[in-house]
């Protein structure tokens, strides 16, 4: 009854004939729903799905109370997003409300929020920060990605944790966070805090969580000032951690207006200690926050929708919501089941060259950077254009690499002085090859068992030197008489031999493949492969090669999650609830054509979500 009454008075404004013209030409673009977060005046929850259009509402509802004088801050996880955001504010509403209007992430708003007078040097915010105060004493000096991990490895010798790195950063990141709120940390995370802590203070650095913690403890004592707005909008609610949520929820125990947007089924940030459902319903009851369902979908149609919504419903700790496909039906889901993963991923590979022959967007998804390796082989093969998103070219593997020089030095007759990383990576160390080429020089040949006597190296580095030069020969040999396949398999086998994990056969065997389909002279063939590595920008005109964690917030119109096994999605090692939210993410990226593929066991997600098995085998007529 209460919604009944909440709309009712939505839809009144809306047709009021005393709303200016410019609320009209905010508001008219807006949907029922989208109009009740963008005129909510106090704390609200809005629940946004997939596609619904959050950062126009958003937008919206900044411009609207910029036009009425009010002071807004806008809190963002990204530049890019904030950059967006900001952008559109300002094109509703106009450069007039600049001094009243702030936007960044979390940790650019917490370092201007302890250095206010930073914050009065840009047009943007002026009202804002002239009635702010701080007195901060914070280091200023921000360590790189690079540095943290190299503390944590420091600070887990010096605690004796034995934790992995992973583990340890996670736990310095929660221990921080619960310190600040005022929870009690057990022994190992005191222990492991205060180690990496002594190393930042001795390089006289600080971590972005530093300026969290600098800004919520700076409030509690009264050294640091709440943003002297009126409104807080916060996106992607459902990411924030505990001390993301306490620096929110300070500023609306302090009077501010806090409208937070999110969506607890696509919470797939636990491994960063993102609340997600918790941190919804926690606000909710927190503050008896207005919620609000922005339940529309303006990207996909029905049937991918439909089936999407089927699977995340399997969750138990989930805010409940109906989504609605704007588009409606004319859309398709279809699991495909392959022997293997090197015939799955050729034929993702053709269903993208497919779309893109025909003028639409694709992308390949996938759970591990591993996958989509081979999926990168095959576009690479075809020559399909692709733009690898995430995890970095298969060339930069290391064993891509080293193949890659050895077919270039049988074939383009390069010094054969560059094999030693081959050697190296088989199993020779520095000392050894030095040992070998003192004795044979450059060339790496047999030698005979006297030659052999007279090297200080072990009979396994021996073995692996003979055995490399006999298969060289061998390659040469067929690379002479115009073998030039047969020579590229033999670099696989001898490589293949010596492999310490499967992975690593993985990248030979798709980097052997390739060689072998390009359609080139042999002495052509690795810089032809070289040129056709990924692009750098996503465009209209390649397929998108991308993690199920890298693509939420992207679309396209067709999409293909590839290695959907048991053990992989699902992972094995994660919570299975998180794991279904990151399989819905990747689901609702397709605007109106998906394909789900597997080989081996199929994940339990495709029979959840309610897709049927195509028959691949029959003839397929796909409108894309």
């Amino acid at each position: 009854m209460l919604v009944h009454i909440v709309r009712l008075h939505v839809q009144n404004v809306r047709n009021s004939p005393l709303r200016t013209n410019w609320q009209h030409h905010l508001l008219e673009d807006l949907n029922p729903d989208q109009n009740e977060v963008a005129l909510a005046t106090g704390h609200c929850l809005a629940l946004a799905g997939p596609g619904s259009g959050k950062t126009k509402t958003n937008a919206v509802k900044a411009a609207l109370l910029l036009k009425q004088n009010k002071r807004v801050v806008a809190v963002t996880f990204t530049r890019e997003a904030a950059m967006e955001l900001r952008s559109r504010i300002v094109d509703l509403s106009g450069e007039s409300g600049k001094s009243n209007l702030l936007v960044g992430t979390f940790h650019s708003l917490c370092m201007l929020q302890s250095n206010p007078s930073v914050g009065l040097k840009s047009s943007f915010g002026k009202n804002i920060f002239e009635q702010m105060k701080a007195q901060s004493s914070q280091r200023t000096n921000i360590a790189t990605e690079g540095d943290r991990w190299a503390y944590v490895h420091r600070a887990i010798e010096i605690s004796g944790c034995g934790l992995e790195p992973e583990e340890a950063m996670s736990m310095i990141e929660q221990g921080k966070a619960f310190r600040a709120i005022g929870r009690v940390l057990d022994k190992d995370m005191t222990m492991m805090l205060e180690a990496y802590e002594s190393i930042l203070l001795r390089n006289n650095k600080m971590d972005f969580q530093d300026l969290i913690v600098g800004a919520v403890t700076g409030m509690k004592n009264g050294t640091v000032t709440p943003y002297q707005c009126d409104h807080m909008l916060v996106d992607e609610f459902q990411d924030t951690d505990e001390l993301q949520y306490e620096w929110t929820a300070m500023h609306a125990r302090k009077g501010v207006n806090v409208t937070v947007v999110g969506d607890d089924d696509q919470s797939i940030y636990a491994f960063r200690s993102a609340m997600g459902y918790r941190g919804m319903k926690q606000f909710l009851d927190d503050f008896n926050a207005q919620r609000v369902v922005l339940g529309t979908n303006y990207r996909c149609h029905e049937e991918v929708l439909s089936s999407a919504s089927t699977l995340v419903q399997v969750n138990k700790g989930r805010l409940p919501k109906k989504l609605i496909a704007h588009k409606g039906p004319g859309g398709d889901v279809e699991w495909q089941p392959f022997g293997n993963r090197s015939s799955e991923a050729n034929a993702a590979a053709l269903h993208c060259q497919q779309a893109l022959m025909d003028g639409k967007t694709c992308a390949v998804i996938a759970r591990t950077n591993r996958i989509l390796d081979e999926a990168e082989a095959e576009m690479m093969s075809y020559g399909i254009p692709y733009v690898r998103i995430s995890g970095g070219s298969i060339l930069d593997r290391i064993e891509a690499s080293l193949m890659l020089d050895i077919v270039d030095m049988i074939f383009k007759e390069k010094n054969s002085t560059g094999l030693d990383g081959v050697l190296s990576w088989a199993g020779i160390t520095e000392a050894s090859l030095k040992e070998f080429h003192g004795k044979f020089g450059n060339a790496i040949i047999m030698g005979n068992a006297g030659d052999m006597k007279d090297i200080d190296a072990d009979d396994v580095e021996k073995e692996i030197w003979r055995g490399f030069a006999k298969k060289l020969n061998e390659i040469r040999f067929a690379a002479k008489n115009g073998k030039a396949e047969l020579a590229i398999g033999g670099v696989a086998t001898w490589m293949n031999e010596h492999a310490k994990k499967d992975y690593q056969k993985d990248i030979i065997n798709s980097c052997m493949n390739i060689l072998v389909r390009i359609k080139a002279p042999i002495e052509k063939r690795t810089e032809e492969l070289r040129r056709r590595k990924s692009g750098k920008e996503m465009d209209d005109k390649s397929a998108v090669l991308i993690t199920a964690h890298g693509s939420k917030g992207l679309e396209w119109d067709t999409v293909w999650i590839s290695g959907a096994n048991d053990g992989i999605f699902p992972e094995e090692k994660s919570a299975v609830e998180e794991e279904r939210r990151l399989f819905y993410v990747a689901m609702t990226r397709a605007r109106k054509h998906l394909v789900i593929s597997s080989s081996k066991q199929p994940s339990q997600f495709i029979h959840e979500a309610g897709v049927k098995r195509t028959d691949i085998n029959a003839p397929q007529q796909k409108t894309f």
